[in-house]
């Protein structure tokens, strides 16, 4: 039998598990790499990584208008009992003038979860503050400087890649859609790899510009809702 898939809100309970997840969906990834790139990586390196995520989380957490949500596959048992499996995530960004959500996953993290003080020693920043002004200037080339204010923004999809290919990334995208299309935003902006894009293609998207950020390819794309019928 099949396992059945769900979306729930995620929570602060959930950030050690998200970012173990995170730490399988992006290894190997180009921009992961340079993050934690080879030459500063140490025998707590995969320790490293997935406490940088939890404090990424954590810090997200604080932010107005961010959602995370969640991919569940349920376990055997019943009612209280039944365990479940976080197999993927996203991470929302509401726009400024967005109302509620049905998921409504932004979370206060409780005073004794304090993000990292500092990186931990086999991560780059200047790399992260690279990553940062190179996606802040195309985002600014494609939609004009401090557009993206007016969409919903998609910053982290993560899906463990031994639930590849079962329609997770496509339930967390129009998680996103329909908040979009339900908040009467602008729409949805986020980054692609060329690996991912084909996903966001599929569900309406469009390629706004790419460039090479950090030795990947990262591709600026769109969604815009249909125009109304009274239009």
């Amino acid at each position: 039998m099949v396992a059945s898939l769900r979306l729930r809100a995620g929570t602060a309970t959930d950030f050690a598990e998200m970012a173990r997840v995170g730490c399988e969906a992006f290894k190997g990834n180009l921009i992961n790499n340079a993050l934690f790139p080879e030459h500063l990586r140490q025998d707590s390196s995969e320790e490293d990584e997935r406490q940088w995520r939890i404090a990424v989380l954590e810090k997200g957490s604080q932010t107005a208008g961010r959602h995370y949500v969640l991919v569940i596959q349920d376990g055997e048992g019943s009612g209280e009992e039944e365990e479940e499996e976080i197999v993927g995530w996203a991470e929302w960004q509401a726009p400024k003038d967005a109302g509620g959500t049905e998921l409504a996953t932004t979370t206060t993290v409780p005073e004794s979860h304090l993000p990292l003080a500092r990186e931990p020693a086999s991560f780059d920043k200047d790399a992260l503050e690279v990553f940062r002004q190179q996606t802040k200037l195309l985002s600014g080339q494609v939609l004009g400087s401090g557009s993206e204010d007016k969409f919903w923004c998609l910053y982290t999809i993560a899906v463990h890649p031994n639930h590849q290919r079962r329609g997770v990334g496509t339930m967390l995208v129009q998680w996103g859609v329909e908040m979009a299309r339900k908040s009467q935003s602008a729409g949805i902006f986020l980054f692609a790899s060329p690996a991912g894009k084909n996903l966001y293609s599929g569900l309406g998207f469009r390629d706004l510009g790419q460039a090479e950020i950090l030795g990947d390819v990262q591709c600026a794309m769109l969604w815009e809702p249909p125009p109304s019928a009274e239009s």
